[in-house]
């Protein structure tokens, strides 16, 4: 990960981002098994960046689509609720916690 460390410090997040979107669809494809090959979900860092580039919106599909796959994930509730509040949805992200 320290390609995405070195990127996110220089702020070239539409960098990231498109790294991080292909680590997503890499990590969908793995197969399931106990203990998982990937522990820390790709769509929490995802939506981490998103959230600093600005993107609230789709760190909000992103954090939602973490949710749907484990779901009650304290990282992806956190950055759902940071997500709606940086768009005005205050009623939303209380619902969220």
């Amino acid at each position: 990960m320290c390609w995405k460390v070195r990127f996110n410090l220089n702020k070239e997040f539409d960098q990231s981002i498109k790294y991080l979107k292909n680590a997503v669809k890499m990590e969908d494809n793995l197969l399931y098994q106990e203990p998982p090959d990937w522990y820390h979900s790709t769509r929490q860092i995802l939506g981490s960046t998103l959230l600093k580039a600005n993107k609230a919106k789709e760190a909000e599909l992103e954090f939602k689509a973490d949710l749907k796959i484990y779901p009650a994930n304290g990282w992806s509730l956190f950055g759902l609720r940071e997500s709606l509040l940086k768009q005005g949805k205050k009623t939303e992200a209380e619902k969220s916690r």
